[in-house]
């Protein structure tokens, strides 16, 4: 079972018991639609659009399947909001000078980041 599957069934065995609890959720979960096409390379103004795109970028991070080590941590860094150049300082200072072919310059991490997410908004139809 895939981490996306066990999400949604995880998700769905909480959402029944809220509705058995009685709560109701003033969001219609069905129609409700993440809005993060405001990233960071184009923060919002709307915080929650921002915190919906980390969210997401978060749940990527369980459920992809990176190619090496080195590409999962920058993504992880992006997604906990690391800029670009702090990562790439980040992982110099641990003395990660590669991701796979790749030599690490803030330029490079940003073009890794970017590449995967186009595959995460392709991922959850953003």
């Amino acid at each position: 079972m895939s981490n996306n599957q066990s999400y949604q069934k995880l998700k769905k065995i909480w959402y029944k018991k809220l509705a058995d609890s009685g709560f109701r959720d003033i969001e219609n979960a069905k129609s409700f639609k993440f809005n993060v096409r405001a990233t960071p390379d184009h923060i919002s103004a709307d915080p929650e659009t921002t915190y919906d795109y980390y969210r997401l970028a978060s749940l990527f991070l369980l459920d992809h399947t990176f190619v090496n080590e080195v590409e999962r941590i920058i993504w992880e860094y992006h997604a906990s909001g690391m800029s670009y150049r702090a990562i790439f300082e980040t992982l110099t200072a641990a003395k990660v000078l590669k991701c796979g072919k790749k030599t690490l310059n803030k330029d490079s991490v940003m073009g890794i980041v970017k590449a995967l997410k186009k595959l995460m908004f392709d991922r959850y139809n953003v």
